[in-house]
């Protein structure tokens, strides 16, 4: 199928925040929501090398360059004005019924569509990652206390370990190339009276035992951030839980520490096996399958992963950290996939990954 240089999608567009990095340069970020605007057809022009963000009906969130994505599921129409009109489409393709049907990947509609002017400068989308996660972090990964009493989190990096003792730590566990503040800084917002009431009977409990991961959920697993966490905890420490989408991952796995040890299946034989084959969703909504180098880079991140969980058991047997309460908000807990290798070509989020044991991939794993 020919892709034009550029070309016309039908919905109604409007300028986005746009991110700084001096890393990558944006030269523009819209939002457009699909479908057809109140008066009439609605329509906005997109290049063909822009990156794309495509947010499903059932929050599955794609990222691709515009050409490639119009290669694989676009469709061509023609608009009332005669000229061409383009929309995504994420139905059946034929020889691909099995995989997915209306109530699977396949079928769902677009919410709404990002569209970044963004020049690469031949930069990997692991290199990428790693520099918006440092301007989303806004410092160092690691624990740091929270004010539950002040007008912001006011995040203190901790020097030395812990205090241990029988009162609960309180823990927040953000989402994906997010912070600390960005999933959990409503909490925080002056004209958030129920926000407010909810600190103040948090610090009531918790006073300066409240703290927050910040950690890198782009460029490292969702294992490599529970082993972080693990290793800042006193041991026999009673914690508190909150969490948001895949900081509820890193959750879970924390609570590993807790299994039964007559019926645990987590030996190492077992977790040798974990990934042994490629379970994504791609092939089920058309993607192209990955080249020789890209599947290389994938394994090498699974055997990474495989270490890590080893090292995560071991940590949490050593430590018999007790997590008596757990808040999960929006959390993809069949796992999430971070696909990539150029971000020129496509780099997904998949938030409903059947990969086993709710773990997940680092950016340079496909």
């Amino acid at each position: 199928m020919p892709i034009d240089p550029r070309f016309r999608f039908s919905g109604a567009a409007a300028t986005a925040r746009q991110p700084r990095t001096d890393q990558v340069s944006v030269t523009s970020v819209r939002r457009i929501v699909p479908g057809v605007a109140r008066g009439g057809e609605s329509t906005t022009e997109i290049d063909a090398d822009a990156v794309l963000r495509v947010e499903l009906e059932n929050g599955f969130v794609l990222w691709s360059r515009a050409d490639d994505l119009m290669h694989e599921r676009g469709q061509r129409s023609v608009g009332r004005d005669g000229d061409a009109l383009w929309r995504l489409d994420f139905g059946p393709r034929p020889g691909h019924a099995a995989a997915g049907t209306s109530r699977g990947w396949l079928g769902l509609g677009v919410r709404v569509l990002e569209v970044f002017g963004v020049d690469l400068k031949n930069m990997a989308a692991a290199k990428l990652g790693k520099a918006l996660e440092d301007r989303a972090l806004d410092g160092a990964p690691g624990l740091y206390r929270v004010s539950l009493d002040g007008a912001s989190p006011d995040l203190k990096a901790l020097s030395g370990s812990l205090p241990g003792g029988a009162t609960p730590l309180l823990v927040f566990l953000h989402g994906t190339a997010s912070s600390t503040t960005g999933s959990f800084g409503g909490l925080w917002d002056k004209d958030n009276v129920a926000g407010a009431a909810l600190r103040s009977r948090l610090n009531e409990r918790y006073g300066e035992r409240a703290y927050a991961l910040q950690h890198r959920s782009l460029t490292e697993s969702p294992v490599e951030n529970a082993l972080a966490l693990a290793r800042a905890l006193p041991a026999g420490a009673e914690v508190h839980l909150v969490s948001h989408s895949r900081g509820g991952l890193i959750g879970e796995l924390l609570c590993l520490g807790m299994r039964d040890a007559n019926t645990d299946p987590l030996d190492g034989k077992l977790i040798d096996t974990l990934f042994a084959a490629d379970r994504t969703v791609a092939e089920q909504i058309g993607l192209s399958p990955l080249d020789t180098a890209a599947a290389k880079a994938r394994d090498a991140a699974y055997d990474g992963d495989r270490k890590a969980l080893k090292d995560l058991i071991a940590e949490l047997d050593a430590k018999q950290l007790r997590i008596t309460r757990f808040v999960r908000v929006a959390c993809p807990a069949r796992g999430t996939t971070l696909a990539a290798g150029r971000l020129d070509r496509w780099l997904s989020v998949w938030t409903s990954s059947p990969a086993a044991a709710c773990l997940a991939r680092r950016s340079t794993s496909c």
